[in-house]
């Protein structure tokens, strides 16, 4: 996880048998992630928000979960 990760959460939803949470997510691309596939740290600081669903089957377990990200912003360097 990059060293400055800043993780907001904005809401959450609870149905019957699924969970909804909004969250904002900032950091700087500081180190490799590999997230979905491998990339090479670039410094940039950039702003997400990310849906998690997640739903249920009748014995609790987690039967699905879907992860929606959207790029907010993104800033070619930041200074501290």
């Amino acid at each position: 996880m990059p060293k400055d990760i800043k993780i907001k959460p904005i809401s959450r939803t609870v149905g019957k048998d699924q969970v909804v949470d909004e969250i904002i997510i900032s950091f700087t691309h500081d180190r490799e992630l590999n997230i979905c596939y491998p990339v090479e740290p670039t410094g940039k600081y950039g702003t997400f928000c990310m849906w998690l669903l997640l739903k249920f089957c009748r014995s609790g377990n987690c039967s699905r979960a879907y992860i929606l990200i959207e790029k907010l912003q993104s800033k070619p360097n930041r200074t501290n």
